[in-house]
């Protein structure tokens, strides 16, 4: 029986951007607009957790960051990522625009949650936020809603 010899394998680069590897490594993918539901760009959503325990209050549970990549379609694809800050318990809740067209005036427009520490933590731990996101690969915008 012949057993695979790894003299002549080459070694494997390994990646040195810790962020990049934190992202590839521990990415959830909350929502992808693809050609099934958008002609005009494609989107990913990507949530990135931080390893912690909530201990005493909230305010010391981990945090998440999302990334959002948008690409045009095509050969060779224009493409954007955007990062959005750390924040508790991010999560997709909805679409609220696919277009049609990628110009410059058309924007793929979604809804994402999070949560912040209450300021009485008697009542409740948390209280929720909304936020309204519109990107293309040319910009994007955020706000709360």
């Amino acid at each position: 029986m012949l057993i695979p010899s790894m003299v002549d394998a080459e070694v494997l680069e390994s990646i040195q951007d810790k962020e990049l590897s934190n992202v590839l490594a521990n990415f959830e993918i909350l929502a992808e607009a693809n050609t099934a539901i958008s002609k005009g760009m494609y989107v990913r959503i990507i949530k990135v957790q931080d390893f912690a325990e909530c201990d005493s209050s909230p305010a010391t549970c981990p945090k998440s960051r999302v990334y959002i990549t948008v690409s045009a379609y095509g050969e060779q694809p224009e493409q954007k990522v955007y990062r959005l800050p750390s924040r508790h318990n991010w999560r997709f809740d909805k679409w609220i625009k696919l277009p049609e067209t990628d110009g410059p005036d058309d924007y793929v427009q979604f809804r994402l949650k999070s949560q912040k520490p209450a300021k009485d933590l008697k009542k409740k731990w948390w209280i929720n936020e909304s936020y309204i996101v519109r990107v293309n690969y040319r910009s994007g915008k955020w706000d709360r809603e």
